[in-house]
């Protein structure tokens, strides 16, 4: 029997951590990686938050849509996925179309539609950044931490500046193939750096902090 699908319009639900100033002059939204939560990657990116970022701007850090519970000894962990991707068949079973309309509507809902917009995005969340910035006009630099960005399938405004921060020892994100794809867009004209830190792994580690401060001052 033939499985069919449908697109139905709905509303999510969705929960978020904030901080901002009075008159904010800038957006940076945290998109966090697989099975995380927005609380997570709050925690991780506020201490690289250089003051003067943090005094004129909207921190805003969400809940990708889709929860992910997760069995414990003590009862569920929920975190959450921003899509789905099964590598065996180099397919996606959701693509990043319903998260990237979900964080659109957010930004909107939240009345922070005409602010630039800085991303950084960690693992799947870094992935999906640009994809975002595909449909968030006002977006004018995306940082990447442990992701790939997939050159092969984005269109990209190249006024938009893409750095990334790599850990040379990540088991999960291939290194030398975020680095390759990173090096296809700056070829293309899309300005940015690519950072590959000894000895650090798939985690958001100090190093990665100290890297991300840098980038943001």
């Amino acid at each position: 029997m033939t499985t069919h699908r449908i697109e139905v319009p709905g509303s999510y639900v969705c929960d978020y951590q904030i901080r901002s100033s009075e008159n904010p002059s800038r957006l940076v939204l945290l998109l966090h990686g697989y099975t995380l939560a927005g609380p997570w990657m709050l925690s991780k990116c506020g201490p690289a938050l250089p003051p003067e970022l943090e005094k004129n701007s909207v921190i805003l850090a969400p809940n990708a849509p889709f929860p992910i519970p997760e069995k414990t000894k003590d009862g569920y962990k929920v975190g959450f996925s921003w899509y789905f991707y099964d590598p065996a068949i180099d397919d996606y079973f959701i693509d990043m179309k319903v998260a990237c309309r979900f964080l659109i509507e957010m930004i909107r809902k939240l009345g922070f539609e005409n602010l630039p917009v800085t991303i950084i995005g960690f693992s799947q969340g870094g992935y999906l950044a640009p994809f975002v910035a595909q449909e968030v006009p006002k977006v004018d630099h995306i940082i990447g931490i442990a992701c790939q960005f997939l050159n092969e399938e984005l269109e990209l405004n190249a006024q938009i500046r893409m750095d990334q921060i790599h850990g040379a020892n990540d088991d999960t994100v291939d290194p030398l193939r975020a680095r390759k794809s990173h090096d296809a867009l700056t070829k293309s004209g899309i300005k940015g750096e690519f950072y590959l830190l000894p000895g650090v792994g798939h985690r958001f580690s100090h190093e990665v902090q100290t890297r991300l401060t840098s980038l943001l001052s």
